[in-house]
């Protein structure tokens, strides 16, 4: 091939790479600003956020991810605790990073907030940073809460320029919008459970041993928040099935060190251990008719640390 024609080729081909590249980040980054909601997970934030818009006089909060809105009924809790009790619970997609950027959202809208109930699954801890818990859920708030985010920007222009959005996008034009129906103030779990044998015991397995760092840092960012805003912060895990919890003790134990080792977090290591019967559609879902059993034992153990009584 002639050099000059092999040059230009080059060129060419570069050209149109970049020209791609940019074009679909590019209208990745639109999809992503129009906050279409594409997944579950978005008709949850949506409807999680909308309530501190109608909700007032609040004083306490609940935040985690699906374990806590399983498990926790927040009527329920606010009668039990003579508090004004929201649930703002997400998924476990959103981690940690999600709770922060939830308890922020929750003092922008409600100064009267006093108190604050975190409630996580044990297995989030293993689970990478979370792009998403931070950049869906600040939305409207002073961004660069996390500095990992603000000092490594192109985490966040593969996050911002996702080109599954556009996969998402088509999908939902062809398919419509995802099935979202909530149940109890949480979204409705799937009709096969462990509790009715239509989820099978040969899935359960330990906790993996991993602690991502990321946890324990946005942990203490947590912490530092409470102090800051002069809050009385509860950490308990959320409920898990017992198979897993016998088969995870070490695990358990090393992720309690971190726990108990951020001052402004009262923590207790109990947590409710499931048994087979009260087990939901996921390994750390209470069954929906348990619900209120495991509302009131939360209830009972974040009344003891905060002494709010």
């Amino acid at each position: 091939m002639d050099p000059y024609v092999y040059k230009r080729f080059v060129k060419q081909f570069i050209a149109f790479v970049a020209v791609a590249v940019f074009g679909i980040g590019g209208v990745s980054f639109v999809l992503y600003s129009m906050n279409i909601p594409y997944t579950q997970n978005d008709l949850l934030l949506q409807y999680q956020l909308q309530k501190l818009t109608t909700a007032s006089h609040i004083t306490t909060v609940v935040v985690g991810d699906s374990s806590a809105g399983n498990a926790i009924s927040a009527d329920l809790f606010s009668s039990l605790t003579g508090t004004r009790t929201l649930n703002l619970a997400l998924t476990g997609s959103f981690g940690i990073e999600g709770s922060y950027t939830m308890l922020r959202q929750a003092l922008h809208a409600h100064p009267t907030i006093r108190y604050v109930l975190v409630v996580q699954s044990l297995d989030v801890w293993r689970r990478p940073f979370s792009e998403q818990g931070v950049l869906d859920t600040e939305r409207g708030l002073p961004p660069c809460a996390f500095p990992r985010l603000c000092t490594h920007p192109l985490a966040v222009a593969k996050y911002l320029f996702n080109p599954k959005e556009i996969l998402w996008a088509l999908e939902y034009q062809w398919g419509g919008p995802p099935v979202f129906a909530i149940e109890d103030d949480f979204i409705k779990q799937n009709d096969k459970t462990y509790a009715n044998g239509g989820l099978g015991v040969d899935s359960v397995r330990p906790l993996s041993s991993v602690i991502d760092p990321s946890k324990p840092e946005v942990l203490e960012m947590l912490g530092q928040l409470c102090h800051d805003s002069g809050l009385k912060c509860v950490y308990i895990h959320g409920p898990l099935h017992e198979g897993v919890v016998t088969k995870s003790l070490d695990t358990i134990d090393a992720i309690n060190a971190r726990v108990s080792a951020v001052p402004s977090i009262r923590f207790t290591p109990e947590f409710p251990v499931l048994q087979q019967g009260s087990v939901g559609d996921s390994l750390d879902h209470v069954e929906r008719q348990h619900k209120a059993e495991t509302t009131r034992w939360y209830a009972a153990e974040f009344t003891a640390l905060t002494k709010i009584h």
